[in-house]
């Protein structure tokens, strides 16, 4: 699970700078390619694996 999470996490850090800093501009296409390639890389994956752990850790 590390290795996903630092690729998507780059990922994820280096087009936020760019939709900020103007780089990259942000519109629906934009933002759908973004999540369609934070998908692939596993995210929603790594959000069951970690909401399962705060739910176990809750009590839950």
């Amino acid at each position: 699970m590390a290795d996903y999470y630092n690729v998507y996490n780059d990922y994820q850090n280096s087009v936020i700078v760019k939709f900020i800093m103007g780089t990259e501009e942000l519109n629906e296409e934009t933002y759908a390619a973004y999540v369609a390639q934070m998908n692939q890389y596993g995210v929603e994956d790594s959000i069951r694996i970690k909401q399962a752990i705060y739910d176990r850790f809750m009590g839950k």
